[in-house]
């Protein structure tokens, strides 16, 4: 028994997906199979973009097929259902993983408003900061000064590494 997850493109409507299944169906039953189970689960946004699509119709079908035409059917899915057909992966199963419920988690982008907390996180008290120093401000001198004052340092620099 094997089941197959299959996302139909966005450009296609609800009718229009029903006759991709049906060829899927036709597809399975053509190659010797058979189809226990093939609903559709939901219509949600990919977690990552597929041939420039957003959005996809997600349909589940359980299946029994004999093991040389998986690959046949896996390269017709591929190959010539590609339009229709996104993405697709088919994984061997026993009969108890059948009977069990599948649901699909719809996928939750990080940082949106469903991932977010109701109520806002309580925030740690702020410490309080001592002042800053009293800034000193050096006299005001005029430009005559300063280069008087700068020739001085300059002159007793030179005067010592000689």
């Amino acid at each position: 028994m094997y089941e197959l997850l299959y996302i139909v493109s966005p450009a296609f409507t609800d009718p229009q997906v029903k006759e991709v299944m049906n060829k899927v169906e036709a597809l399975v039953t053509g190659e010797g199979g058979e189809v226990k189970k093939h609903d559709v689960l939901t219509k949600q946004p990919l977690a990552y973009p597929i041939k420039k699509q957003k959005h996809g119709t997600y349909v589940l079908m359980h299946l029994t097929l004999p093991p040389p035409a998986i690959l046949k059917v896996e390269r017709i899915l591929r190959l010539e259902m590609g339009v229709e057909i996104l993405r697709h992966m088919m994984i061997s199963m026993t009969e108890v993983e059948a009977q069990a419920a599948f649901e699909l988690q719809p996928y939750v982008y990080p940082l949106s408003e469903r991932e977010r907390p109701s109520s806002p996180r309580p925030r740690a008290p702020r410490r309080e900061l001592p002042p800053p120093p009293p800034t000193v401000f050096a006299p005001k001198m005029s430009v005559e000064e300063l280069d008087k004052k700068l020739d001085e340092i300059l002159k007793d620099d030179t005067l010592e590494n000689i």
